[in-house]
């Protein structure tokens, strides 16, 4: 069985390092989609909050859900990894600059260790700014896991949102998080700053961003991640990114590829 996960991770793998042919097929789909003008969607776009560290500080609007989902292989150390499937997050606009998530993981592949599914989080986002595509935005995520997946303990989370939208150029972003969580039975405060830089080209978007994890009685973790997102159609967004760690206490590699769609 063992085996069989090791093939299965090196055709991810092998998948994955070909974001050139990502990029080619997703042109040639483009080449025969029709262009339709959408009112419903806002000029700041999906407002997708994956696949960077940093989520967006838009809302769904009114009316209207979005599913985001995706793929991501972790290499831990030299002798761990992880096959996240899922990384669900169904967002649900409930009340203008207002809306309703669930997130969830999915089914994490530990090697070696135990596979499981992980807990889901019920969250609510308030954008406090208004909904545009220049200038500045911000808005508050608060969230509780539930446990039903691998944890036995409600973990609280606030995340304050920003970005700044220009009218050419690089698009600063970044987010501040707090998480209090609980492990062998104790809680610590977690403290998640991230800060990015998007670079928007047409429906093609680069992006790179720093991630740091400050936790009680731990080391700090420090991670860089990378990559671009394709707007496919108003509605359709695909992504593709790779992240690195620059220091002994976090991850070596981590690479997922997704999507978001909106109804």
């Amino acid at each position: 069985m063992r085996n069989r996960r090791r093939c299965i991770r090196r055709h991810f793998r092998l998948i994955f390092a070909q974001p050139a042919l990502l990029v080619c097929l997703l042109l040639i789909i483009d080449a025969n989609a029709a262009e339709t003008a959408d009112p419903d969607v806002v000029p700041s776009g999906l407002n997708a909050d994956r696949p960077s560290f940093a989520e967006s500080p838009g809302t769904v609007p009114p009316g209207h859900v979005q599913l985001e989902g995706g793929v991501k292989y972790v290499e831990i150390d030299s002798n761990n990894e992880k096959l996240t499937v899922g990384q669900f997050n169904f967002r649900i606009g409930w009340r203008e600059a207002l809306e309703f998530r669930v997130l969830w993981d999915g089914y994490e592949d530990r090697d070696p260790g135990e596979s499981d599914f992980a807990d889901p989080k019920v969250q609510v986002k308030w954008r406090f700014t208004p909904d545009r595509s220049i200038g500045f935005r911000a808005a508050l995520l608060g969230s509780l896991s539930v446990p039903l997946g691998d944890s036995d303990a409600v973990e609280p989370q606030a995340n304050f949102i920003w970005s700044y939208g220009r009218p050419s150029g690089p698009q600063p972003y970044g987010t501040f998080d707090i998480r209090y969580p609980e492990e062998n039975g104790q809680r610590r405060f977690v403290v998640e700053p991230s800060l990015g830089v998007e670079f928007p080209r047409g429906k093609l978007a680069f992006f790179v961003a720093y991630l740091g994890i400050f936790k009680e009685g731990s080391n700090p973790v420090h991670s860089v991640d990378g990559g671009m997102t394709y707007l496919l159609n108003p509605r359709l967004q695909l992504d593709v990114e790779f992240g690195l760690g620059i220091n002994n206490d976090a991850d070596v590699f981590a690479v997922s590829t997704g999507f978001v769609q909106r109804w």
